[in-house]
């Protein structure tokens, strides 16, 4: 039989089919209900969710057409479209799914062939949020014939890369939003190798996706490129996002060279440009303990900073009058988390990074 032929059979039993529901089933069910909605092809469609008209040359099966069907269904509940349902009785975080793209089955199959095979599909190269070890590897593959050779000096110099943060120590932590669930937050670390270097990274966490960490909120980990004199270094140096910029304060204490010299403890500062480059470091304060020098109250209580067992720092913003406080303090005979008094070196900055 012929393509043409089956096919004006196929829609002549379809045509025969809606004009029997219409004219005999419907009328004769015993549901008055039905009797009274079923009287065109329209009401056939809403009642049953599937096309009356359809041609033959729509190419599908029952169970594709089922499944429409009840993917229609659902979202006329989720749009209050559907009688006897109320979508404030729904599951808000579902009913939110499901108008992001659940409601179509070619997006949502695509959601689940990405989860259930994400190697089919995801191409390294592509990645828009490529580490700078990554490209390295990237370019040097491109620029030379693959080899056996070539790729592992290309895998071996990426590794070596890698491994250089991938053991680092973390040092301390900044968060630019009181709510832990917002804002970027900024981590400090240092290598374990010497000389240390120390570096950076942020935490995004406004692209959270239903309090599920995503990757790519999550930034590598950058060099700090600037001088810091790591055995010197009085406390923890600290990480601050300050009008737009951020910043690192680090305190380092330097011995006089004789008996008569008083040591010193300077307060230091270095910015991050938006090439991710550090300034060189801005000294910002000195204190000493020259105690005969000091006559004054003011001056004295700075002196135990340089008995101390243990000193801790903190950093923290005034959101009232846009300062900071950057303060080194005595930790000895207390938590290392906690202040203990009048023992400190502090030193608050102004938005035009006034002390």
């Amino acid at each position: 039989m012929s393509t043409t032929i089956s096919s004006e059979l196929n829609q002549g039993y379809r045509s025969a089919l809606l004009a029997y529901y219409i004219g005999q089933y419907a009328p004769n069910s015993g549901d008055t209900t039905l009797s009274n909605m079923i009287k065109t092809p329209d009401d056939v469609y809403e009642y049953l969710l599937i096309d009356p008209l359809v041609t033959n040359d729509v190419q599908t099966s029952r169970v594709a057409q089922a499944m429409s069907s009840i993917q229609q269904y659902i979202n006329s509940i989720a749009l209050n479209m559907e009688p006897g349902y109320n979508t404030q009785a729904l599951d808000a975080t579902q009913l939110k799914r499901w108008n992001n793209g659940a409601d179509q089955y070619a997006v949502w199959g695509g959601y689940v062939e990405l989860d259930s095979y994400p190697e089919n599909y995801i191409d390294p190269t592509l990645r828009q949020d490529q580490t700078s070890c990554f490209n390295d590897l990237i370019t040097e593959l491109n620029q030379k014939t693959v080899s056996n050779d070539t790729a592992q000096q290309a895998v071996m110099g990426y590794l070596n890369e890698f491994e250089q943060v991938a053991n680092l120590t973390i040092v301390s932590g900044y968060a630019t939003d009181k709510d832990q669930t917002k804002g970027i937050y900024y981590l400090l670390g240092k290598s374990t190798s010497s000389p240390v270097q120390y570096y950076w990274r942020s935490f995004d966490m406004s692209l959270n996706v239903d309090n599920v960490l995503a990757s790519n909120a999550w930034s590598e980990w950058y060099p700090i490129n600037t001088s810091i004199n790591d055995a010197l270094i009085q406390g923890k140096p600290r990480l601050a996002y300050f009008n737009n910029r951020l910043y690192l304060f680090w305190f380092e204490r330097a011995e006089g060279n004789g008996p008569n010299e008083s040591d010193t403890i300077m307060a230091y500062s270095s910015q991050c440009d938006f090439s991710r480059n550090w300034s060189s470091p801005y000294l910002m304060s000195t204190i000493d303990n020259d105690t005969a020098n000091h006559t004054s109250s003011d001056d004295k209580y700075c002196d135990k900073l340089f008995t101390a067992k243990y000193l801790c720092t903190a950093c923290g913003y005034n959101a009232n009058d846009n300062s900071l406080l950057i303060s080194l303090y005595c930790g000895d005979g207390v938590s290392a988390y906690t202040e203990s008094g009048y023992n400190d070196f502090s030193l608050a900055i102004d938005y035009w990074f006034n002390l």
